[in-house]
This record gives structure tokens, sequence and C-alpha cells, in this order.
């Protein structure tokens, strides 16, 4: 396949199409895709880009820390992109140590200044190493993704590599520029590795690419619908799809935070929408071990998402997300039997169960309902 130029690329990412000729690895908790991550940088040559919403000062944020450290000491080309809300626990020695190792540091939108969008982050997570590996999903860098329950926090990222990364490098490019009115160079095409064929969403304020197809497939589906949703306050747009794909028989699941969770009023809003989604069959399970971060979806095995994006307001009118899209074939086969997986960790909330829950949860239901529209 034949990269498009770069004109091509950014028309890309405003109107997504799919990209074939790519390999996808599901990469499971963050005991799994750390390793993976790490090793990525400690192995790289040319190039290490990452952009992330959260990063800590703790033991596994420092490792991040120490392994792009040592990439820039050995002449790789380190540029990172942090959010100004939630790279705040990224202490300012960390960053100055990151700087003077050689790797180049940006801030998006800070907080610090008159004027400051506090409520536009970036909140994609990216790891791109020689522009031949990728890593997507919903983790940070921070001790609650290694944690072991109740306190960890579960979550999935997933390895790309292929053409589908020049867009992805593409939209970091974008972010640099933004960030650091710096301009990336350009690098060779990535090569053809694999068959997947997969697609890019980039939203952000104004243009919620994901909101949009998910609400259209939603709409088409014909058989079942598996949707895995670490903030779940879905707007009028997205409620109506679910309950008429309910009612025309679709088995339609929703995978849930449970009680841990780090944004109670962000939980407590979500339930207030579970009385209808039952009464018309839609089945709730909500997560029990820890606190869910994930973020994925599979719809009649024919289309499934991955990535950064939430289902709140926040997220999907305001923040700056980046998901990938897959099509029928291996990874999606994965992420399906991923969802089955993570549903034996659950507890089904069924009407019963729902009308017996505690005094207490009806009322926080009702008074962060009322600010659904701003979570």
């Amino acid at each position: 396949m034949k990269l498009p130029k770069l004109p091509e690329l950014r028309r890309l990412l405003r109107r997504p199409e799919l990209v074939e000729g790519n390999s996808v690895e599901l990469l499971p908790g963050g005991a799994c895709f750390y390793p993976h991550m790490l090793d990525a940088i400690d192995t790289a040559r040319t190039e290490v880009l990452v952009a992330t919403y959260l990063w800590e000062s703790d033991e596994l944020g420092r490792k991040f820390v120490a392994a792009l450290m040592r990439a820039a000491r050995r002449d790789v080309a380190v540029r990172v992109i942090v959010d100004g809300v939630g790279s705040r626990g990224l202490t300012a020695a960390d960053r100055r140590a990151l700087e003077r190792s050689g790797a180049e540091f940006a801030v998006y939108h800070p907080v610090n200044y008159p004027g400051a969008k506090l409520f536009r982050r970036l909140h994609k997570k990216l790891l791109l190493v020689d522009g031949t590996r990728a890593y997507v999903g919903g983790a940070g860098f921070a001790d609650a993704w290694v944690a072991t329950p109740p306190a960890g926090w579960w979550d999935l990222m997933v390895e790309l590599r292929g053409p589908v990364l020049a867009l992805l490098r593409q939209d970091f490019a974008r972010d640099w520029r933004k960030t650091s009115s710096r301009t990336l160079p350009e690098i060779a095409e990535p090569a053809r590795h694999g068959d997947e064929a997969l697609m890019v969403l980039v939203s952000r304020y104004g243009r919620p690419q994901l909101r949009r197809q998910l609400v259209r497939r939603v709409l088409r589906a014909r058989q079942s619908v598996d949707i895995t949703a670490a903030y779940f306050v879905p707007g009028p747009g997205l409620r109506r799809a679910l309950r008429r794909a309910a009612r025309r028989g679709v088995r339609v699941r929703l995978l849930l935070p449970g009680a841990r969770t780090d944004h109670f009023a962000v939980w407590s809003a979500g339930r207030r929408h579970y009385a209808k989604l039952l009464k018309l069959g839609v089945q709730i399970h909500e997560w029990q071990p820890g606190m869910l971060h994930a973020k994925y979806a599979v719809i009649d095995d024919d289309w499934g998402f991955v990535g950064s994006s939430n289902l709140d307001n926040w997220s999907l009118r305001s923040n700056a997300e980046l998901d990938v899209t897959l099509r029928a074939g291996p990874a999606l086969r994965a992420l399906s039997a991923r969802f089955a997986l993570d549903l034996e960790e659950t507890r089904c909330i069924d009407a019963e169960r729902w009308r017996d829950r505690p005094l207490g949860l009806r009322i926080a239901e009702t008074f962060f309902g009322w600010f659904d529209p701003l979570l």
C-alpha cells in the first residue's frame, strides 16, 4: 500500500477512512502493557513520541521518566506532550531531568496563565516508537494501573504496527506544533505489517468523531452491542440508540464501573439512566475487583474500538481524544473474547437489585443527575 502524502494524511484525520495492512495485539492490564511499552522505549533507535493525560511521579511514573532519559542520552529524539491538568502529579524535578537528558517537553493547555482552557484537555494516550510501533488505549503512567485489587485500575492498551502509524504520527505532529510551536521532521513510511483494517478517530472540541461512529453503529446493530465504559454518562443520542437497539431485540450489554471509582459524581449521574435501559432489556454489569478504566466496544462482531474516549459529555464534547476502530478479523474476535472474560468479573444489575439499592445512592443519582450535561 502506498502511503498518502501529508495533505492526504491530514484529510484522513478530518474525514477518517480505513487503512489496511496493519497488525493489532491486545494488551490487557498494566502488568501486561507496561513491560511492552518500556521495552519499546529501551530498544528505540531514532524516535520516541509520548502524548498522555495522567502522569504521576510515583514508582511506575519514574520508570518511564528513566526509560525516556536513557533513550534521549543515546541520541534518540524524545518528544513528550502532557496535559496541563492530568500531569500535575509529575514533579518539576522529573520534568527538568527529562529536559536535561535531551528530551523535549511540552504542556497542553497549561493552567498557570489567564485564559487557560480548563475544560479542553488532552486525554489521549499514545506512545509511538521509531514510526514502527504504537501503543494506544486508556492508561496513563501511574502505580494505580499495576496495584493489586481492590486498589488497582483495570485497563486495556493495544500495540499497533503498519501504515496506520503514519496517521497517529501526523496527529501527534499537530499537537506538538500546537503545544511547542515546533514541527516534527518527516520519517520513512511505515511498512505493511498484517491484514487488519483500522481507522483513526481523533475527537476534539466540536468534532466528536467517536460519538458519531458509535451512535451510528449502535443504530445499525443487528445482533449484539457490547460496550465497556470507564465513565458512563451518555448523551441523549447514545441513550436513544441503545434503547432502540434493545427494543429491536439486539442483545445490549454494558460493562460499567462498580462502587470503586475515582469520580463518584460521574458514577452516580450515569446510574440515573439505568432504570430506562433495564426496562427495555439492556444488560448492565458493574465491575467488582477494583476500578474499571478501560474503554472499548464490539458491535455485531463487525466493528469495535479501543482508545481514550469515555462515554461522558466532558470526553465526547471537550477533550482531545484518540481512538482506533477495528473491523471484522482476528483482532476484533480477540476484543470480543476480552469482553467475555471481563464480564466474568462483574455483578449483573437486574431490575430487582436496582429497585432494592440504598436510599443514599438514590439521592446521589438524583442530585448529580442535575449536573449530567457538565459531566
